[in-house]
Order: structure tokens, then C-alpha cells, then sequence
């Protein structure tokens, strides 16, 4: 997780709008996915300032079948998924709540 921060800090740090060449990898406009149920990519992501940033989630429903008290439901298998087992997590949406 660190080392793709890293590498948007830098390639943003690298950006030349009058040499594109120099900073093939970031442009103002470029949209961040990132997949992952770690919190800490939340404030990661946060901490870039980039205005498009978005985190791709499991639903929590989807990660907890299985266990605990969600012992009932079967555990999907990752091919079985479908898009309504997925969050998209807008971090500019939650920087304008805060």
C-alpha cells in the first residue's frame, strides 16, 4: 500500500504540463482505484490530496459469511461475485463531510 502511495507522490512530484514526456504516469485529471478492506487505505488515500481517489471494497457481508454469527450464510467463491458484492468508497465525497 505504501509503495503505490509512493509512486503517486512521485510521479505527481515528477509532472511537467509543458513536458509530457517527462511524466507519462500522472496527469490532473487521472483516476486512482484502489482495491482492498484495509482502513488504512482510507487515510492513505486521504493523505495523497488527489481529487479522484476511490476505494473498491468487499461488502462487509461478503467477508464476514462464514463467521461468527454469519456461520449460516456460505462463503462465495471470488469468481461467484458480482458487482453488488463491492463497495466504491469516494474519498472526495468523504473529504467534503469532514
Amino acid at each position: 500500500e505504501h509503495k503505490v502511495m509512493d509512486f503517486i507522490r512521485d510521479t505527481k512530484a515528477l509532472y511537467d504540463p509543458d513536458d509530457l514526456e517527462k511524466s507519462p504516469h500522472w496527469q490532473p485529471s487521472l483516476t486512482h482505484v484502489l482495491y482492498g478492506l484495509d482502513a488504512d487505505l482510507i487515510m492513505l488515500g486521504l493523505a495523497t490530496h488527489e481529487p479522484h481517489f476511490l476505494l473498491l471494497r468487499e461488502k462487509m457481508s461478503v467477508v464476514m459469511a462464514g463467521r461468527g454469527r454469519h456461520k449460516h450464510r456460505k462463503k462465495k467463491d471470488m469468481l461467484e461475485y458480482t458487482r453488488n458484492d463491492f463497495d466504491l468508497l469516494e474519498l472526495s465525497s468523504l473529504r467534503e463531510m469532514f
